[in-house]
């Protein structure tokens, strides 16, 4: 698709999702979990999951297997509990169980364990995977950021995975992503270059006049408090035309 494209195929970066449970030994990293999974709340996270679906699995009893026959089918429900059964490898799952997975980084890659032993994991993933970086989650604030920085960061650093330094020390986060000084704005042969507004301008402007971007913004109170983009109306640009 990418060469389809006029795009070289190595632009197309994947990121994988994982939430390291980390430990100075297994036991540590061990207990950790058992914490969390002992505080995680089953009504908090299935209320998270029905904000996200817009369904009700308050009419599923908590410690049955879901039955989705009658009343109380749902293909919606049917579809993400198999899902998450099959990935999870834990069939005839009940509400209570899946409302304690979402609070424990929901359905997300959980890897408990010593720092060597997650890194091992990753560099799986790169190697045979062909991952090309990684999204942490975090099970618990600032517990989980500070595992990642003093015990996962000087591993991946060890190994080589990780860089010292920022390829392009005070450049912008596109130049570092791309390891690439001066590649502060989309490449040309992205796809969302055609819509930067020098190209529009250069596109439209003989036909039209200038253009311009409009950011006029929605604004509204919630508890006698001025926000932007209230009720439903985010704040927007909007391209015109001016000829």
């Amino acid at each position: 698709m990418a060469i389809a494209e006029g795009r070289d195929p190595y632009d197309i970066k994947f990121y994988q999702g994982m939430c390291p449970i980390l430990g100075r030994t297994l036991e540590e990293a061990q207990a950790k979990h058992a914490k969390a999974r002992e505080n995680a709340d089953c009504l908090g996270g299935l209320a998270t999951i029905s904000g996200l679906t817009g369904v009700d699995f308050a009419k599923f009893p908590l410690a049955e297997p879901f039955n989705f026959g009658g009343e109380l089918g749902d293909n919606t429900v049917h579809t993400m509990v198999k899902e998450v059964e099959k990935a999870l490898q834990q069939p005839n799952m009940t509400p209570r169980q899946l409302g304690i997975t979402f609070p424990m980084c929901g359905f997300w890659f959980v890897t408990v364990g010593t720092p060597e032993t997650v890194v091992d994991v990753i560099e799986d993933w790169i190697n045979i995977g062909d991952a090309d970086a990684m999204n942490f989650l975090y099970m618990s604030n600032p517990g989980s950021f500070e595992d990642i920085v003093e015990l996962l960061v000087p591993v991946l650093q060890e190994r080589g995975i990780m860089w010292n330094d920022y390829a392009v020390p005070g450049g912008t986060m596109r130049e570092n992503l791309r390891r690439e000084p001066g590649t502060k704005t989309l490449p040309s042969n992205h796809h969302g270059a055609q819509f930067c507004y020098d190209i529009l301008k250069t596109k439209y402007a003989y036909e039209r006049g200038d253009i311009f971007i409009d950011r006029t913004k929605k604004e509204g109170k919630v508890n006698g408090n001025h926000l932007n983009g209230v009720n439903g109306h985010a704040p927007r640009g909007d391209t015109k035309f001016r000829g």
